[in-house]
């Protein structure tokens, strides 16, 4: 096993240029002039004098033989004078390099368990001491040099715990309470349970990928660019304040400190003795300031954001820690001029520009809003799909989770989610500070962002060594906090792998997502019933609209990418040529008004879904009122559902019972059977469960004892158009061919009194890898409230119009 030590830059010692060399460069073989001068610990008399040649490029090395009980070399850095004129050395080390020495056997010309090594960070530009521990022996040994960012895979292959040593030891303090990073079960300040392992799974990948060539976008508003742990990993060039018309987005506003929080979770600079970690520590970050400019321009704003940097291939990755409203349902009126449409136009162009064509990567959070509380009672709200800026395939759709593993309360739920990643526990305004939440830059300085003195005496500080300034936060949560830790991950999955496209990495995401708090069902009338479940799909994924497909796993996802075949090509079909469907309600289930049609995909060229988007509006059904009687019994034309009140009086005293029924183009439809006669009167009223299809009908009748609609007096009246039921009481469910159900929309939910669905877009990620073709079925069902209640008394009824489905896969 290899041994290796680790010191911090404290135990550099500074020391003069060429002190401990004896005679100056002019002494040097000209063919060696170079900047290493080695001698051996244990006093003048025991140096030996190594040069290494100036000339070539790669690692530098040098042999000696070492005298048996010295087993220290010491060496001194110094800088080469040449015709008066100092130079810089070949091997001179910069502030924030680090320097990797290693010591190997030279007969055996590799690695091998004696081998050695020790690294060092560099604080400030100069020339020091440096020490290595060289085994005790006879043997000759070789002294390498190599910068860490030069450390290829070949040599970080033999130092895999040297570079996990430089990790861990990298002296960034506040590394130790990012439980999303590495969760031990404490953290050093647990207050609820938390359970080691529940964390992204990432530290390993840091051994090899920090997110170096990638750069992510945080759209927000705006991130503080000289933060200490943020500024070398700022481009300044491409970030841009759409207040100041400048590239410094340093919010003007003291309490926006969102933005750079956000920034930190997915690139703070790592092993620079402050602070803690981003996902993708080496990664750049691109500020824009939307957020904090909308107030004046609003959506514009958001579509030019969402494709900034694309036609120069600038920006690989776009995080997006922001939503819409809750409680409003957002007509989807798809034309060109539409907020809507530009924005799904925006994110396809970026999509299919982006990255020289493998497509820039959408990443964007659920929202907060999965319960709200009504009278000290919680109860469900809100559903990630009504925001329809996160309903499309292009959009990587993130909820979030706690230390224990479980889902966060506030967390969004939809069939949209793709993934979860740790978010914390509580929402805003965050007071609770000793809760386990992220830990993450913030606003410099006491007065300004989430960790601050407040005027009202309560000192909402972070107090914690390496926090004496105010600079981080432990108060950063919620699905905000998650989606930038899949941006980071994403980041991580890029440096691996340049080639993957954006369907590769949501593709490569949701395979390798870890299965993180739900049940398992198999069967999918069971994990309907449980809204926190995963539901096993036709191609054997399991999904879960409160989690996705399970937390991202950093780990698997990098290895997983690493040597990855792109996706074939993405195929679309779709059936925009779907029958209204009319409610009928349910007698079995307190008359609830239920809706359900066939979606036929016949065809497709689609063997393997990865996304499904379901359109549909809600409309009242059209009040009609028609009457069958003695006077009037030729047919008339039926469609949808309809209210049966029937009266037959004066009745041929011999029958006791008769059946009511309807004739329709050939097809019998039984409506009332065995009504019972007394007193030679019958009458029955009653909403029947028969969807007549634009047919045209008439009444006929079947009495016992040879009795005959002459015989009596009679009237069928038909009606239809009830109310349409409250909108936060429709649920939307979508099967697929192989019998796997998804909850589009689920209820009771938030929505706001008397919103609309018109062409409302729902999209699912649950059916991933099951085939296209085959009988779909959609249900559209009108739920009891919060209180299980039916809403009202009177029936209610709906017809579902404009039903279109789009299925993409390959």
């Amino acid at each position: 096993m290899l041994r290796w030590f680790f010191y911090g830059v404290s135990a550099l010692v500074l020391s003069a240029c060429g002190d401990g060399y004896a005679g100056g460069p002019d002494d040097m073989p000209p063919e060696y002039r170079d900047d290493l001068i080695i001698s051996i610990a244990g006093g003048p008399e025991a140096a030996v004098k190594a040069y290494t040649k100036k000339s070539g490029t790669g690692d530098k090395k040098f042999t000696l033989s070492l005298k048996e009980g010295i087993n220290i070399i010491v060496f001194k850095h110094v800088s080469l004078y040449e015709k008066d004129k100092e130079t810089d050395a070949l091997f001179s080390l910069k502030k924030g390099e680090r320097a990797l020495f290693y010591i190997t056997k030279k007969s055996l010309g590799t690695m091998d368990e004696s081998s050695t090594y020790r690294i060092y960070d560099i604080e400030a530009d100069g020339v020091y001491d440096i020490t290595i521990d060289v085994p005790g022996s006879d043997d000759e040994w070789e002294l390498y040099f190599v910068k860490k960012s030069a450390l290829g895979d070949e040599l970080k292959s033999y130092f895999p715990d040297a570079v996990r040593a430089e990790r861990e030891e990298g002296n960034d303090i506040l590394y130790k309470y990012q439980w999303h990073l590495e969760n031990n079960g404490g953290n050093d300040y647990t207050v609820w349970d938390a359970m080691a392992g529940n964390d992204i799974n990432v530290k390993d990948v840091w051994n090899d990928y920090t997110g170096k060539g990638v750069t992510v976008a945080v759209i927000d508003q705006g991130v503080e660019i000289n933060h200490p742990d943020l500024v070398e990993n700022i481009d300044i060039r491409q970030s841009w304040n759409y207040l100041t018309q400048s590239h410094d987005t340093t919010p003007s506003n003291p309490e926006n400190a969102h933005g750079t929080a956000v920034a930190g979770i997915i690139a703070a600079s790592a092993k620079n003795g402050i602070g803690g970690w981003g996902v993708a520590p080496d990664a750049s970050l691109v500020s824009i300031n939307m957020l904090e400019s909308q107030g004046i321009t609003d959506w514009s704003l958001s579509l030019e954001s969402l494709v900034q940097g694309i036609d120069d291939g600038g920006i690989d990755i776009f995080n997006n820690s922001w939503g819409k409203v809750a409680g409003t349902v957002y007509k989807n009126e798809d034309t060109i001029g539409s907020p809507y449409y530009q924005y799904a136009n925006q994110l396809g162009y970026g999509t299919a520009h982006g990255r020289d064509g493998k497509g820039a990567i959408y990443i964007k959070s659920a929202g907060n809003d999965r319960v709200h509380r009504v009278d000290e009672t919680i109860r469900p709200y809100w559903n990630a799909n009504l925001d329809p800026d996160q309903v499309e395939r292009y959009i990587i759709v993130v909820g979030a989770s706690k230390a224990d593993g479980s889902y966060a309360v506030y967390s969004t739920a939809g069939a949209n989610l793709l993934v979860n990643a740790p978010g914390g526990y509580i929402q805003m305004p965050y007071l609770e500070v000793d809760q386990h939440m992220v830990v993450t830059t913030d606003l410099t300085g006491e007065s300004h962002g989430y960790d601050y003195r407040g005027s009202n005496g309560i000192d909402y500080h972070f107090d914690t060594a390496g926090n004496e300034n105010y600079d981080y936060t432990n108060r950063m949560n919620g699905t905000s906090a998650a989606g930038p830790i899949v941006s980071g991950v994403a980041a991580l999955m890029l440096e691996a792998n340049p080639e993957l496209t954006w369907r590769d990495v949501r593709y490569i995401l949701a395979t390798t997502a870890k299965k993180n708090g739900g049940y398992l069902y198999t069967n999918s009338s069971d994990c309907l019933l449980d809204k926190t479940g995963y539901c096993m799909n036709a191609a054997g994924h399991s999904f879960s609209n409160t989690y996705g497909f399970g937390r991202t796993d950093a780990q698997a996802a990098v290895e997983l990418a690493v040597g990855w075949t792109n996706l074939a090509e993405e195929e679309r079909d779709y059936n925009g040529n779907v029958s209204d469907a009319y409610s009928y309600n349910d007698s079995s289930d307190e008359n609830l008004a239920k809706a359900e049609r066939n979606i036929i995909i016949s065809g497709s060229t689609i063997e393997d879904i990865e996304y499904v988007n379901l359109e549909f509006s809600l409309e009242e059904v059209e009040s009609e009122e028609l009457t069958f009687d003695n006077d009037q019994n030729d047919p008339q034309k039926l469609s949808g559902y309809y209210n049966f009140d029937f009266k037959m009086s004066d009745i041929n005293a011999t029958a006791t019972q008769m059946d009511v029924n309807l004739t329709c183009e050939g097809t019998d439809v039984g409506i009332f059977k065995d009504i019972k006669i007394t007193s030679g009167s019958a009458s029955v009223k009653e909403h029947i469960s028969y969807e007549f299809l634009d047919q045209d009908c008439r009444v006929y009748f079947g009495f016992n004892n040879g009795v005959t609609e002459g015989d009596a007096t009679w009237s069928l009246k038909l009606t239809k158009g009830d109310p349409l039921p409250e909108s936060s009481h429709i649920r939307v469910t979508l099967y697929s061919p192989g019998g796997t159900p998804t909850v589009l929309l689920d209820a009771p939910n938030g929505i706001e009194s008397g919103a609309e669905f018109y062409k409302t877009r729902l999209g699912s990620n649950a059916f991933l890898d099951e085939p296209a073709d085959g009988d779909w079925t959609l249900k559209v069902e009108e739920t009891l409230d919060y209180d299980g209640e039916k809403d009202g008394e009177d029936l209610r009824a709906f017809v579902v119009e404009d039903i279109r489905m789009e299925v993409y896969g390959r």
